[in-house]
């Protein structure tokens, strides 16, 4: 095959890449979707979205995703407070408000962002309590000096600054 039919071709793939490109990130997003995975979902529909801005579509999947996504992680940090593992909603807290943050910026203005802040600000102390638990059951249990060590570090790793 001559260089100039190799780059035809080459092009040919690239530029029916390009244009199957979007139509697949949506069905990824609708795969996603379909097994309950929503906030996998919402990359590939943002990314479908991008490329059909103008498609109402785009944005009411993007939208529903993101809307589901958000319903499931405050459900599990629901579940996770009330199991007292602190550390772990504080997670899903920062989570929720980068999804709220990332569908900001993809144009959608519905969500509300301060709601996220506010489980970052009560998921934090909480979290903090039981790392400083965690660094005082170890120091009576004689655990190894790294493993407090690093205990330690996420004890003071979310210690408020004014403390």
């Amino acid at each position: 095959m001559s260089r100039r039919y190799r780059a035809r071709y080459v092009g040919a793939v690239v530029v029916l890449g390009a244009t199957m490109g979007c139509a697949s990130y949506a069905s990824v997003g609708q795969d996603y979707a379909a097994v309950g995975k929503h906030e996998l979902a919402v990359p590939y529909y943002a990314q479908h979205y991008r490329g059909h801005a103008d498609d109402p579509q785009a944005r009411d999947d993007l939208k529903r995703a993101i809307d589901a996504a958000l319903k499931n992680i405050d459900a599990d940090y629901d579940s996770l407070s009330r199991s007292g593992r602190f550390d772990e909603a504080l997670g899903l807290a920062i989570r929720r408000e980068q999804l709220l943050d990332y569908a900001r910026s993809m144009g959608l203005d519905e969500f509300n962002l301060d709601e996220a802040g506010r489980l970052v600000d009560e998921a934090l102390p909480r979290a903090g309590k039981l790392a400083l638990k965690r660094v005082d059951d170890a120091e009576g249990s004689g655990v190894p000096a790294i493993e407090l060590l690093g205990l330690l570090r996420t004890a003071v790793a979310l210690m408020p600054d004014d403390a």
